[in-house]
């Protein structure tokens, strides 16, 4: 595998950020792609001085705020030793769906995503981005445990759906 085109998905929690953090422990100086998806819904990803006036957040707010979130990413992976540029994907469908499409188009040899450890009941409510990219991506995807809810995790979860040989 090269480690050119490796793509993290950043939506500013600790789990990305962990994702950033392993990333660089595995691939040191590795080009990446810090990647914030975002659907017209995401109207938390707009700051509050914007909804405090009492005006909604338009596509353009909300595409703002992802190209701000994913800048603050790439910062922090430079920060972290990598070579990191910022991007943003606008969701038609779901989110999971989106940064699998973003992967194929850039020819990403990589995905890593962060899991939050969200549980059973709220991943059937709401469904998990990192379980959907896992299970339908044709990438390779690296999936870094939150540390926080599993501070044994020695070592993230790989899932390759080409794999046939075990580890």
């Amino acid at each position: 595998m090269t480690t050119s085109s490796i793509l993290i998905c950043f939506d500013g929690s600790a789990a990305a950020d962990e994702a950033i953090a392993r990333t660089a422990a595995l691939h040191p100086g590795a080009d990446v792609v810090v990647l914030t998806a975002w659907a017209p819904s995401d109207a938390y990803l707009v700051s509050w001085s914007v909804m405090a006036v009492g005006v909604g957040p338009d596509d353009g707010d909300v595409e703002a705020s992802a190209l701000a979130m994913a800048t603050t990413g790439a910062i922090r992976a430079r920060a972290a030793g990598l070579r990191a540029t910022a991007a943003t994907t606008r969701a038609r469908g779901s989110i999971a769906e989106a940064i699998r499409a973003w992967a194929v188009r850039s020819g990403s040899s990589l995905v890593v995503v962060g899991s939050t450890g969200s549980s059973a009941l709220a991943d059937t409510l709401f469904g998990s981005v990192a379980s959907a990219v896992v299970h339908h991506s044709s990438v390779p995807v690296l999936v870094v445990p939150s540390q926080a809810l599993h501070p044994r995790a020695a070592s993230p979860a790989v899932a390759d759906r080409d794999v046939t040989e075990p580890a």
